[in-house]
């Protein structure tokens, strides 16, 4: 009976002593076959490092996925079989993962609601250690044309620079912005601070003529619309 290949398998002491390309032909060459959807995750890196015991000792040491791109260079050469030329390599492959997500979500799209604005964001904050806050320029039928990153650290310090979210804004001739920022703590309540800067900012919006439609708290697997709340 053929291996279940969605599942991790079940590590093999014989491994280390054949190369890649005999592992590859033992598995079946699910790859050439089948494509990549069929196959685990120690697979994927198997074949990302063309070495499957090093991918099974780094899913064992890290336990997931997130934990692997996660970690930084000396955590992931702590690993046996991983040096620094491996180590580089998976994290550019996941940085590769990231900068194609922040691609696709600047593919204009239209927003009707909230949870529209939550679903075009929360990838850009996703494993974030620190609060980061985006701008979301729209055009004149609620469109969104680009997505910036406008500063990381706490908000209060964005009332020094209202000027560089609505300095972009009308470089790109934006009709209206949205204001997103996560909390790395998980809870999606406002702070006083995060209220404060935005009615700031709304006021600096009024004056420029570029309103601030809604100001979006990302938390952990949810969101707060500061518009559906009044605190706008």
């Amino acid at each position: 009976m053929m291996r279940d290949l969605f599942s991790n398998p079940i590590p093999d002491p014989a491994n280390t002593h054949i190369s890649f390309r005999q592992w590859q032909i033992r598995e079946g060459n699910v790859l050439y076959h089948s494509g990549t959807k069929p196959m685990s995750t120690t697979h994927l890196l198997a074949h990302l490092l063309r070495n499957h015991p090093t991918a099974q000792r780094l899913m064992e040491h890290f336990r997931n996925l997130s934990a692997i791109a996660d970690a930084s260079i000396p955590e992931l050469m702590q690993v046996k079989g991983v040096g620094k030329a491996t180590a580089e390599a998976i994290q550019v492959a996941f940085e590769l993962s990231r900068k194609l997500t922040q691609t696709n979500n600047e593919v204009r799209r239209t927003v009707h609601s909230p949870n529209d604005i939550y679903r075009l964001v929360r990838a850009d904050f996703s494993r974030l250690k620190q609060e980061v806050l985006l701008v979301l320029l729209l055009n004149t039928k609620n469109m969104v044309e680009h997505i910036h990153t406008v500063f990381v650290g706490t908000l209060n310090c964005s009332l020094t620079h209202p000027r560089e979210i609505f300095k972009t804004a009308i470089k790109h001739s934006t009709a209206s912005v949205i204001l997103a920022h996560n909390h790395p703590s998980g809870s999606c309540d406002p702070s006083k601070e995060d209220i404060h800067a935005t009615k700031q900012l709304v006021k600096v919006g009024e004056l420029v003529q570029i309103p601030v439609l809604d100001h979006i708290i990302v938390g952990d697997g949810d969101y707060l619309s500061m518009k559906e709340l009044g605190l706008l």
